[in-house]
């Protein structure tokens, strides 16, 4: 199995901000762990940041890859905004399906994990339509690549919310939520191919 993950902004596009924190680097380590776990488990992973953001779609498909996935950091005017939320393309029901799977697998193992006394909740906001973003339009990774593969867009927590924000800068959460995230999507990508998926082949970080 071959799977595209797109590390959100980059180059000159820091994406969102706060003080010294930019989205494009919190995005880039959880991408790196996700192609970590994604190799681990036997598949390979395809990064598509180095192209422009038109082409990042296009390189997927020319890659023939089984799925999309675009990582980014969220932010919002109201700092009290929080949790996680997944965007697919209007009207793809395909990868609606596996989004929901994946992100309801990833926040129940996130929460299912001890936590420090003080640790802040990570909630789920749900899987929505791409034209219910703050792109009205539409999100340009998706238009190019959920016709050929599902397609997710992952915004993973608020930048601009004080709990969010320390979970993003925790390496801890980085980690688990990347592995586990991994783990979710190429499981529903099997049982979705009814590949019969050997499950014993996932790792969980230590």
């Amino acid at each position: 199995m071959k799977i595209a993950i797109d590390a959100g902004h980059g180059g000159r596009d820091p994406g969102a901000c706060f003080g010294e924190l930019k989205e494009a680097v919190l995005n880039e380590k959880i991408v790196d762990r996700m192609g970590h776990y994604v190799r681990l488990a036997g598949h390979e992973s395809i990064f598509t940041r180095s192209t422009t953001l038109i082409m990042r779609g296009v390189k997927a498909v020319r890659e023939d890859c089984d799925a999309f996935v675009s990582i980014h950091v969220n932010a919002s005017t109201n700092p009290a905004a929080r949790g996680t939320e997944m965007y697919i393309r209007a009207g793809d029901k395909r990868s609606r399906q596996i989004a929901e799977k994946v992100l309801r697998s990833v926040v129940f193992l996130w929460g299912s994990h001890p936590q420090p006394a003080n640790a802040p909740h990570w909630g789920s906001r749900g899987v929505k339509d791409d034209t219910d973003s703050q792109h009205r339009g539409g999100l340009a990774v998706l238009k190019g690549t959920w016709s050929h593969m599902p397609a997710i867009l992952w915004e993973v927590a608020f930048i601009t919310n004080p709990n969010d924000r320390q979970l993003l800068t925790n390496r801890f959460f980085v980690e688990r939520i990347s592995c586990e995230f991994a783990n979710a999507l190429i499981l529903q990508l099997d049982l979705a191919s009814r590949r019969g998926l050997n499950t014993g082949h996932f790792l969980l970080p230590p």
